[in-house]
């Protein structure tokens, strides 16, 4: 019987062995790892507890980004009995059981399986130095003066760490601008929804030891500026809060919890969905993100965000790892070049042993011959651990390599990726550490003219000394860089990158003053020294612009601020003594704290995009880049360009390039309005006409935000086919170049 179930374990753990050596990879090299982890768990319970307990037990669910070939749609997914979460033509994600994962990989109308993807967590000055005050207080053009405050827009985000009901998210009038709430649990994809404001206002947190979500949300939209305590000088001041938002007037949508892929996904087409059910353009933050990938757009989860930001603008933070050594790019001279590099852990990431991932891409589908090795630092030798050129997975640990490894694994994947043609060494380390006197070594051959990027995220940098980054470098080892460290998930055509830039060095609490050292690159009015930058596969450069990022006051969330102070030593600056404001909250108190990061800048762009779409609604992502480019400050700081691209974003002048467009449109195009516009129901059709419009594109809506009819036309006059829709109640939207009209119908 023992040999019996020796067999299948072999079976399993050998399954992911049978791709042929030049074959492309349906699954990418990350779920390919998972998927090898998995087998190798399931093949020692098999030999642990027996085959017939073994397969009583339910296999884990994980999500998955599928894209199916031209022709096929998610029917061909629910047919075999997948869970389809949320559709987008040709991407779709699922929900899938590890054992059925094959199965998914295997159907012939599947080009490609992504799974394991999860992103992690990357205003008084800043409001000043952006324009920002000046466009709440109005903009004066053709003679009269319009303030903006983002209201007719949907402002929504995805992230952790929420406390929807902070006081900087309620009116004076006690009423919640949250209007939509949905919460994604850690072991699903399928969020928890809260619709109705009762429902909402009964929500606390869905993490109690996070606040990275209210702080963001605040940045992007909080309006509370009413009385309470504030430092800003050692003596606290007793007045209305200076620390609010930008689109302050704008509906709030949030989405949260789980960020593995599937679920942001998920969480930013239900943020839409609702948007266009109201009749109104969203705007989406997403300061979340990874250094590993193809930065070239071509993953599932930048093909599904594209997607999504063709529907929405959507703004991604640029990344916090600009001082980071954790990239190198090279094109190799001849087929005898080499590149050779340390992987360097810092145990004071809380690991002891090289822990997160290591991402190595080719420039095409040329198998890339990836070796890692184990240097002897007594001798300078080398001893190889495992060598991949073509499709193969392992993992090396001290099973394996007894000699030279401590403690530890590294599960590596290496194949050809399936929708972008090229060659990929995906590893993932779970605290692999080598004997003492040890350091890993990755070296890279390729053919001539072929380029290699590498990745590393963790704990871990590129070094050209076994020493780690400061001790001297060896002859024909190449150091990490910085240069490649922009968000991979930043990397997509239909997003805005976005950098950071210090508005403000200093602040004040209870504890006193704080602020930045000087010395250590935070000056006022440049560049946020963390802020990442980097090219696209295809050359682009980015971030497109950069926003305050630096000492940026925003709302913490109160059940944070409770753990922290009960929780000694988690975070010191989640406690009360480091809170900046603090507010009633009926008998609550409610609390504002300093954070930086891109993941602050992202924000306050996606507010400045809220502002500039409650002028002009029809604004696309290609409209917003436009408009940053002509609109941002540009001064003796913001140089080089790799860093800042168009510069520092001005809201008020952004409002003015804007509203110069419309201008020149109107003198032969009226503002599309309630009044003007026509929609005529009949049979089986629905006519729609705006007398004088160059060009309509309306979308029918179930009253669930679901897009059940679209049609578009370059005139004034335009018809969509009803005949295959249920009798019922919709929300028709119609935009225009000038002006968004939503009215309800009944069919």
């Amino acid at each position: 019987m023992n040999k019996f179930y020796t067999i299948i374990a072999a079976s399993l753990m050998a399954a992911s062995f049978t791709m042929p050596a030049d074959a492309q990879s349906k699954l990418n090299m990350q779920g390919t790892a998972m998927l090898e982890e998995y087998r190798a768990q399931k093949a020692e319970r098999i030999r642990t507890l027996g085959l017939k307990a073994v397969e009583a037990e339910a296999a884990p669910r994980e999500g998955a980004i599928v894209m199916l070939n031209d022709g096929e749609n998610a029917d061909c997914l629910r047919r075999k009995g997948f869970e389809v979460l949320t559709d987008l033509g040709s991407i779709v994600t699922v929900v899938v059981s590890m054992d059925s994962v094959q199965t998914l990989v295997d159907m012939p109308e599947v080009k490609s399986v992504s799974m394991g993807g999860k992103k992690r967590l990357l205003m008084d000055n800043a409001r000043q130095t952006s324009k920002v005050n000046e466009a709440h207080s109005g903009i004066n053009f053709g003679g009269t003066t319009t303030k903006y405050d983002g209201s007719g827009v949907v402002v929504g985000l995805m992230d952790g760490g929420m406390e929807p009901n902070h006081v900087n998210f309620i009116n004076e009038d006690g009423t919640r601008r949250v209007k939509r709430l949905w919460v994604y649990g850690n072991y699903s994809a399928v969020p928890s929804s809260y619709t109705t404001e009762t429902s909402i206002s009964r929500f606390t947190t869905e993490n109690r030891t996070e606040t990275h979500g209210t702080h963001v949300a605040g940045i992007m939209a909080g309006s509370y500026n009413r009385s309470g305590k504030y430092y800003k000088s050692a003596t606290a001041t007793n007045g209305d809060i200076p620390y609010y938002g930008v689109a302050t007037g704008a509906d709030i949508a949030i989405s949260c919890g789980n960020l593995s892929d599937e679920c942001i996904i998920d969480g930013v087409e239900h943020i839409i969905d609702y948007a266009e059910s109201q009749g109104q353009p969203a705007a989406i933050n997403l300061s979340l993100g990874n250094n590993y990938g193809p930065h070239d757009g071509s993953d599932a989860f930048s093909q599904a965000l594209d997607a999504l930001g063709k529907r929405a603008v959507i703004c991604v933070a640029a990344g916090n790892e600009g001082q980071d050594e954790l990239s190198i790019e090279k094109t190799f001279s001849s087929n005898t070049d080499e590149l050779k590099t340390f992987v360097y852990f810092n145990s004071a990431y809380g690991y002891d042993g090289i822990y997160g991932i290591l991402d190595i891409w080719g420039s095409d589908s040329t198998p890339l011959t990836v070796t890692l090795s184990a240097y002897r630092t007594s001798t300078r030798t080398l001893t190889t651990l495992a060598t991949f050129a073509g499709s193969r997975s392992a993992t090396i640990s001290r099973s394996t390599n007894s000699s030279v490894i401590s403690s530890g694994s590294m599960t590596v994947s290496a194949g050809v990726d399936a929708n972008n043609n090229r060659y990929n060494v995906y590893a993932e380390s779970n605290t692999l550490k080598l004997a003492s006197g040890y350091r890993l070594v990755i070296s890279v051959k390729g053919k001539a003219g072929q380029k290699v990027n590498m990745y590393v995220e963790g704990n871990s940098t590129f070094c050209a000394s076994p020493s780690g980054p400061n001790g001297a470098a060896l002859s024909g080892y190449t150091k990490g860089s910085p240069d490649q460290s922009i968000n991979s998930m930043a990397c997509g055509e239909n997003v805005l990158a976005v950098g950071a830039y210090v508005s403000k060095t200093s602040w004040y609490t209870p504890s006193g003053s704080m602020g930045y050292n000087s010395a250590s690159g935070f000056t006022k009015g440049g560049i946020a020294p963390y802020s990442s930058y980097g090219s696209r596969f295809q050359g682009e450069q980015l971030p497109h612009v950069c926003a305050p990022g630096s000492a940026i006051i925003s709302s913490y969330s109160r059940y944070y601020v409770s753990y922290c102070n009960s929780n000694y030593g988690f975070d010191d600056y989640g406690t009360p003594s480091a809170m900046t404001a603090t507010a009633t909250n009926g008998t609550a108190t409610d609390y504002w704290g300093e954070m930086d990061g891109t993941s602050m800048a992202t924000p306050f762009m996606t507010g400045v995009a809220a502002l500039w779409l409650q002028a002009n609604p029809s604004l696309t992502i290609d409209d917003i880049k436009d408009v940053v480019k002509r609109s941002s400050i540009t001064d003796a700081n913001t140089t080089p360009a790799s860093r800042w691209g168009a510069g520092k974003v001005s809201a008020a002048d952004g409002l003015r390039v804007i509203l110069a467009d419309l201008a020149s449109l109107g003198s032969v195009e009226q503002e599309l309005t309630a009044d003007n516009l026509s929609v005529a129901v009949t049979p089986g059709m629905l006519s729609i006409t705006a007398p004088g419009a160059s060009s309509l594109n309306a979308t029918l809506y179930t009253v669930n935000g679901v897009a059940a009819a679209q049609n578009h036309t370059d005139g004034d006059m335009l018809t969509i086919s009803t005949q295959a829709l249920a009798k019922g109640v919709y929300v028709v939207r119609v935009v225009s170049p000038t002006g968004s009209v939503a009215k309800k119908i009944v069919l």
